[in-house]
């Protein structure tokens, strides 16, 4: 037994000796923990690994970002100035037209999601008023089950 906090670390030294007569020395180093919490520090590692990537990915995107946004600036300067429009103009066309395109799909959907939530307002008030009902012939019943109780008496 080797006591210490989980996740400690503990260096063991083992030395045997060979058929030979030569002393062997073997160090291992140890981690201290039941194995659920070794799983949850091999799981830590994993996301750290993971965040750092995304991090990487993400300064990626931000410099690309920047980049699309210069050239951005750079092409619609050159179209006020009377500059003849390239492909990288007409790309620019290209993707405002995705953005409407974009901008109209989102109009659409958020219109079909207004006549849904309107549908299960609805619904709800529907169920409302059945759970109502049922509650009122389940009081109906039991009256009555009272009188015959009292009429068989």
């Amino acid at each position: 037994l080797v006591l210490g906090h989980q996740g400690s670390h503990v260096t063991m030294e083992f030395k045997r000796e060979s058929r030979a007569g030569k002393m062997i020395y073997y160090d291992v180093e140890l981690v201290r923990g039941s194995p659920s919490f070794l799983k949850l520090l091999q799981r830590c590692h994993t996301l750290a690994e993971d965040s750092d990537r995304m991090k990487t990915l993400l300064s990626i995107e931000h410099v690309q970002c920047e980049s699309l946004q210069a050239e951005k600036a750079e092409l619609l300067a050159r179209l006020e100035h009377g500059v003849p429009a390239s492909s990288a103009a007409l790309r620019v066309s290209e993707l405002k037209e995705e953005l409407r395109a974009a901008h109209d799909q989102n109009s659409i959907l958020s219109h079909q999601l207004d006549v849904q939530t309107d549908k299960n307002r609805q619904l709800e008030q529907t169920l409302g008023v059945l759970q109502q009902a049922a509650t009122s012939q389940s009081h109906t019943v039991k009256q009555l089950e009272t009188l015959d109780g009292d009429r068989l008496a």
